[in-house]
């Protein structure tokens, strides 16, 4: 298993999952999959080009668009073969795509492989429908909201409801609150979040068994703002 990666000098890195060896085999499938997502990519620029998306600012609907667009990675064969977690692909479209992003390569690790990259970012705000996108409002919170579900990997299993949850709750006069949001998350962070201390498993909880989880969260929270 391998992703090719390149320098600034353009010259290739074969990337594996931590402590496995590039063998043969895995540098040639990595050779393939890179030639067959730099095309993808190219017809991917071509359409969001004449849809408009150059001329778009920086907006959540702009790189709605673009994680729509990111859809296709799912679905590759080969990627089952070079990168089955989706975990070292994301890095390469710096290569394929610099200019989807809105600044150039960051020199953070977590932004640049880790979760906090963002084609990743806009791949998974592009599994959204486009109604519940939009409800989020603006990418600084759809930013906040995903941080809550990458501190907890088992919570992308249920992101749906829990998601559904959290707009609920911070819905102020027909939209999403910054402030509203903010507090919402506290609770949710703190029971399913980097900041709990299990590592839980929602699907295994009903509708209403998971929304006692969370309105309890919140409650508790609430109750300690007022007697601050």
């Amino acid at each position: 298993m391998a992703v090719v990666w390149r320098t600034d000098k353009g010259e290739k890195i074969y990337k594996t999952p931590t402590g496995q060896p590039l063998t043969k085999s895995a540098r040639k499938l990595a050779d393939e999959f890179d030639r067959i997502l730099s095309r993808k990519m190219k017809k991917v620029i071509r359409e969001l080009r004449k849809e408009g998306f150059f001329r778009m600012k920086p907006s959540l609907s702009k790189y709605y668009q673009l994680g729509r667009s990111l859809q296709f990675v799912k679905d590759l064969k080969l990627r089952s073969k070079c990168d089955p977690d989706l975990e070292n692909i994301w890095r390469a479209f710096y290569d394929y795509a610099p200019k989807l992003a809105p600044r150039r390569l960051p020199r953070s690790q977590a932004r640049t492989v880790g979760k906090r990259n963002f084609f990743l970012m806009c791949y998974r705000l592009g599994q959204l429908s486009e109604e519940t996108a939009f409800t989020i409002g603006s990418w600084s919170n759809w930013e906040s909201i995903y941080m809550v579900f990458v501190g907890n990997p088992q919570s992308w299993k249920d992101w749906e409801r829990i998601l559904r949850w959290i707009l609920t709750k911070s819905e102020f006069g027909g939209r999403i609150g910054r402030d509203k949001l903010r507090e919402t998350l506290k609770p949710v962070r703190r029971i399913i979040g980097k900041k709990s201390k299990v590592r839980r498993d929602t699907t295994v909880l009903t509708e209403k068994e998971l929304h006692v989880l969370l309105d309890s969260a919140a409650k508790i929270d609430d109750q300690a703002v007022a007697q601050s």
